[in-house]
């Protein structure tokens, strides 16, 4: 963005609770909260998010969750570090699937999120996220954490 200084960056505020996290929030029995945590698990597995801690969810007083920090994406390594693993084996919800779907088809080669990904991210990186998008359409769960270190550290 460019502002009277020059080209920078701008961020939003978002009021909050910071007493309310991703482990507060997963006791809810709101179906809204858990599919909107489920829609961030997907997201997380899409673009390979190597640092989700449960710090990273503000609810805002309208009710709007926000996902922050997505600083260390796109890794071609499998490095999916995150606090989400409440869904791991579940089934992705259709409605989700439908979204990956839709997705898959603008990261084919010559698609418009794939060429707008394309200069921002290395051609590799922006492949992998379509590889692993078809990962989860082909399986339609969530992944199960692998070997190595599946949590981010502090959790929160």
């Amino acid at each position: 963005m460019r502002g009277p200084r020059g080209v920078g960056s701008l961020q939003f505020f978002v009021h909050h609770d910071p007493a309310v996290n991703y482990f507060s929030l997963r006791e809810q029995s709101d179906a809204r909260v858990v599919f909107r945590l489920m829609q961030f698990a997907a997201f997380d597995v899409v673009v390979n998010n190597a640092d989700r801690k449960g710090g990273h969810f503000l609810l805002a007083p309208d009710g709007h969750l926000w996902g922050i920090d997505h600083g260390l994406t796109f890794n071609l390594a499998n490095k999916l570090r995150t606090v989400l693993w409440d869904f791991a084996g579940r089934p992705v919800p259709d409605s989700m699937l439908a979204d990956l779907r839709k997705l898959e088809a603008q990261l084919e080669p010559g698609a418009g999120l794939r060429c707008a990904l394309e200069e921002m991210l290395a051609p590799q990186e922006v492949e992998m996220t379509l590889v692993r998008v078809r990962r989860l359409l082909k399986r339609g769960r969530f992944p199960q954490p692998g070997p190595g270190p599946n949590y981010p550290w502090p959790p929160v």
